[in-house]
Order: C-alpha cells, then structure tokens, then sequence
C-alpha cells in the first residue's frame, strides 16, 4: 500500500540483541504544522486514506479469508488486558478513571441530554478499564486490523513546492489490533478536528471515509456483496464505539486547549504523595468542558 513506508528489515529479540526496524526513508514527508486541530484538507485526505486503509483490509479478507486470520491473530494487544495487574495497568486505569468522568462532573446542563443515554454511559464509565477491554473486541464483520493509535503524530506529510498537500504516509504501528473500524476513526476525530467543524460536518466527514473503503473493495474485490459494508452498518457501529475516542480526548483536552501547559509541573500536583492524591488533584483542576460528551451523545443517539 503506498500509504504506509515500504518496510526493509527487522528484528524483534530483546534478550539477546536490539530491536530495529529499517524502513523507507521519508526526507520528503513530515508532521503537520497544526498544533491542535488539523485543516479542512488535511482531514479529508486523512479520512480518505483512512478508509483505503480499512478497504483494503476488507479486499483481503473477501478474496483470502484464510491468509487474513493468520494474519491477524498475529498481532498481540499492547494496551487493554483484562487480566493482567502489573504497575503500569494500574497507573493506566488511575488515568482514565481520572478522566472519565470530568465531562459529567462538571457539565452545567446536563438535563438538556437524554437521561437514558446519560446513564448508560455514566455506567459504563464506572469501569473505564474493562470498558475499554471490551471496545475492541470484534463483534461483527466490519471489523478490520485497526492502527490503534490514528492520530496526526502518526501521520506524515508530502507538500508540494507552493505547500499544498500532495499525500501522506502512516507510521508507527506497535498498537494494531483487531477491531472495529470505529476505534480508529472516532480517535482521530475526536483529537484532530474542531469541535464546531465536526458538528457541522459529521455526516460529510464520515462519508468521505466510507466513500472510499466502498470504492476500494469494488476495485479490488470487485464481486464482493457491499451489503454488509453499508453506510448504516458502518454508522451504527460507529454509535457503538465512538466512546473509544472520548477516552482519549479527556485526557488530553488540557494540553490541547493550552500547549504550553503541563500539569505535572504544576505546584499542588508535585505535592501529591499517592495515586489518589494525584487523581483528586488532577479532577479538581483540569476539566474537560460538555464538548466531548455532546459529542459522543449526539452519535449515540442519532445513530445507535
């Protein structure tokens, strides 16, 4: 695929040797110059290169259903285990249980949402973690190897000589999974688009991106049944997951809104002795406003 660098060498053996990966050498890409949310052009090719992404993933699971689930169950999940209680674990669940809840503790006007929906999410983040766990488990046939971690870090540049966008390439793979498609693009969205412009233009948005995974299936796997990779299939499963990007931007919405800020730098947060103090202190100060549950309610009720 030429959105991803053509891979050369590498080798994964940390007992007896580094690790290295040698890939092709991108001198004519880079990062994004935004800061916080990416443009207008920036976020249409990105959807559109998202969705041959995905496409293709389909392509190879239609035209070889065997070679795609060795494939697959390759791939070992690097971030949500169940069952695992090593420090890091318990570090992870202190941050998101942390964050979580932010956009209800301190939404003015919570009456204005729909209680049934409000209280099943306030359910399910009572337990973030295993929340997380189950998100991306595939439960249905949409579900595609995911990036795991679709953002515009992980996203390179080409320009052309006058600084127009030419194309892209996506990096940094270490957290593929299999999943549904919903967790790659609700992250993104969630982290690189305006708020206001994603109200405006959700349903455009996420057309681009199943325009193209449509047209890659028909071109490559052109006697493929599209039925099932439908627009409302995607949307509802989208309304399913789309809580996996909020997890994300509410934790970082503080760096967003303020680059410059850091919160382990800040006087009450360096006196914290534990973990408990460190959340309480954290919730207190850095809040995340209504926006980001505005926004996973407005998916979950028009389309789920």
């Amino acid at each position: 695929m030429e959105i991803v660098p053509k891979f050369y060498n590498g080798q994964v053996d940390c007992i007896t040797s580094p690790d290295y990966i040698a890939i092709e050498f991108l001198s004519d890409y880079r990062l994004t110059d935004d800061t916080v949310f990416l443009s207008n052009d920036h976020i249409e090719m990105v959807l559109q290169k998202l969705g041959y992404f995905h496409g293709m993933n389909y392509v190879i699971k239609e035209t070889d259903c065997r070679q795609f689930e060795m494939f697959r169950k390759q791939f070992v999940e690097t971030r949500f285990k169940k069952f695992s209680f090593d420090r890091r674990r318990m570090l992870f669940e202190w941050y998101i249980n942390a964050a979580m809840m932010r956009g209800f503790r301190y939404v003015p006007n919570l009456n204005r949402f729909s209680g049934k929906i409000i209280d099943m999410l306030q359910k399910k983040f009572q337990d973030p973690h295993n929340m997380c766990c189950d998100l991306i488990q595939p439960k249905n046939d949409i579900a595609v190897l995911c990036h795991g971690d679709f953002n515009r870090n992980n996203l390179m540049f080409k320009y052309t000589d006058n600084n127009k966008l030419k194309s892209l390439k996506i990096i940094d793979f270490q957290t593929v999974r299999y999943a549904s498609p919903a967790t790659d693009l609700s992250l993104f969205l969630s982290m690189n688009v305006n708020y206001q412009l994603l109200e405006q233009n959700f349903e455009r948005f996420f057309k681009i991106y199943h325009n193209a995974i449509m047209q890659t299936i028909k071109k490559h796997s052109p006697k493929t049944d599209l039925r099932k990779y439908s627009l409302e299939a995607f949307l509802k499963d989208y309304a399913e997951h789309a809580i996996y990007g909020y997890h994300i931007i509410v934790f970082f919405m503080e760096i967003m809104d303020d680059p410059q800020s850091d919160f382990t730098r800040d006087p009450e947060y360096m006196k914290c002795d534990t973990i408990e103090e460190m959340q309480t202190q954290m919730s207190k100060k850095y809040v995340y406003d209504e926006r980001g549950i505005y926004r996973l309610y407005n998916s979950t009720s028009r389309f789920g």
